[in-house]
């Protein structure tokens, strides 16, 4: 009977494990680092509450490598985003680190189709917020562009204080 009830709790304590990490499961992926800058985000998933749950932004990440790749990432956050609008436009270098998640692999067009509107306060129904906004300074992949999707533990400036001039170009 020893064995039967440590065995229970050995069991309890990996799904307690495993659902600890921003209310679901942990990322299980292999964790790996990029630098670039941040080419798009959803400003529907900037409108955040401070809440036991976790907010959620889709951010697609421009990598300064050498093919100049874009990748669809999952920022998770308790109470109000870290993430500043020099950060948000392009603007500022930073270094990511971030595990892969292949289920939420998506094109571009698809990532554009599924961002929220927000409808402007005060307006009509036809007025609302773009569903995604650019950065000035990338030039975007077609819709059929293919992102590999990763979840963000860890974001920081690099070189804090440079920024890119205005209109600078990061094209692929």
């Amino acid at each position: 009977m020893s064995s039967l009830r440590k065995s229970g709790a050995v069991r309890l304590v990996l799904l307690i494990l495993l659902f600890s990490s921003a209310g679901g499961p942990v990322a299980a992926g292999k964790k790996t680092s990029f630098k670039g800058r941040i080419a798009a985000y959803r400003p529907a998933d900037r409108m955040q509450v401070v809440s036991s749950v976790a907010n959620k932004e889709l951010l697609l990440f421009q990598t300064e490598s050498a093919s100049h790749d874009w990748l669809k990432v999952v920022y998770a956050h308790q109470g109000f985003s870290d993430i500043k609008d020099d950060v948000l436009s392009g603007a500022q270098a930073i270094s990511i680190s971030v595990r892969r998640d292949a289920t939420c692999d998506q094109t571009l067009g698809d990532f554009e189709k599924e961002a929220p509107t927000v409808r402007l306060e005060g307006s009509s129904s036809a007025s609302s917020t773009e569903r995604v906004v650019f950065a000035s300074s990338v030039s975007r992949p077609p819709e059929s562009y293919q992102m590999k999707c990763y979840t963000l533990e860890r974001w920081e400036p690099v070189n804090p204080g440079k920024s890119l001039p205005a209109g600078a170009p990061t094209t692929r």
